[in-house]
């Protein structure tokens, strides 16, 4: 094993231990916090265990999570399908580029919440509007990180490319897509984050189901342990996409890792 491996697993049980000794600390502040007021207003961790158990002995977790799961899943992947492609057409292919960023910076830089009624307007309260909540939410992320990506490809690559022969297509996809790998899953991480938001935004304004609807009812009836479940649950969703596109990034952008 060489001494840059060596560093590398100590560097991961550090970070490991930070992480453990930063929830610790946080489950502290909250046993503090929640004894101070009450449980009216905060519940104890230990109460949260409880009712987490309760709802996951019951399925009531495991049904709202199927309800939101899909629904996100589909605009997720929707946003994915149309938003990678479109900017890496942008990025390639300056004319489209720049006559299609003007609109994408004034959507993304619309109060795109607002336009929340006029989807349930249009598609009505069931599980098309959540997908087209989503979706507006999810889209321009990704769509703006992969523009931005192929845009910035360095230009001494592309010399140096085309000096060799290279093709306007190998161009593309040999080297402004792998310089932009980079940007792409920042943008899909982005993307993921803002759709997990948007789904509990899409079930609060539309049909109260899913993790966003338990977190609705536990809160119009105050019972705040419950309450923090779906919260939590969230979280950890949204914590585990976010690693996990980060170990795909290690994976697909190993060069990354030399400049640091």
């Amino acid at each position: 094993m060489s001494v840059k491996d060596v560093a590398g697993i100590r560097r991961r049980r550090v970070g490991w231990a930070t992480r453990i000794i930063i929830l610790a600390a946080l489950i502290a502040v909250w046993q503090i916090a929640a004894l101070s007021l009450g449980p009216l207003f905060l519940p104890q961790p230990l109460a949260v265990v409880y009712a987490t158990i309760t709802l996951f002995g019951n399925g009531t977790i495991e049904l709202a999570l199927k309800q939101s799961m899909t629904v996100y899943l589909i605009a997720f992947g929707i946003s994915l399908a149309i938003g990678i492609p479109l900017g890496l057409v942008m990025g390639g292919i300056k004319a489209v580029g720049d006559a299609v960023d003007s609109f994408i910076n004034l959507f993304n830089s619309m109060p795109r919440i607002a336009l929340i009624p006029l989807m349930v307007a249009w598609f009505g309260l069931g599980v098309t509007s959540k997908i087209a909540i989503v979706i507006l939410l999810a889209f321009f992320p990704i769509v703006i990180n992969t523009y931005n990506g192929v845009l910035n490809t360095d230009k001494d690559l592309l010399e140096a490319a085309t000096s060799f022969g290279a093709s306007r297509g190998q161009l593309f996809t040999r080297v402004m897509l792998r310089a932009a790998l980079s940007n792409i899953i920042t943008g899909i991480r982005l993307g993921a984050s803002v759709g997990i938001l948007g789904v509990v935004v899409a079930e609060l304004f539309t049909a109260i189901t899913g993790l966003g609807g338990l977190i609705v009812t536990y809160g119009n009836l105050f019972e705040l342990n419950y309450y923090f479940v779906p919260v939590l649950v969230l979280s950890v969703i949204g914590v585990t996409i976010s690693e996990g596109l980060k170990y795909v990034e290690k994976r697909l952008t190993p060069w990354k890792q030399f400049q640091r």
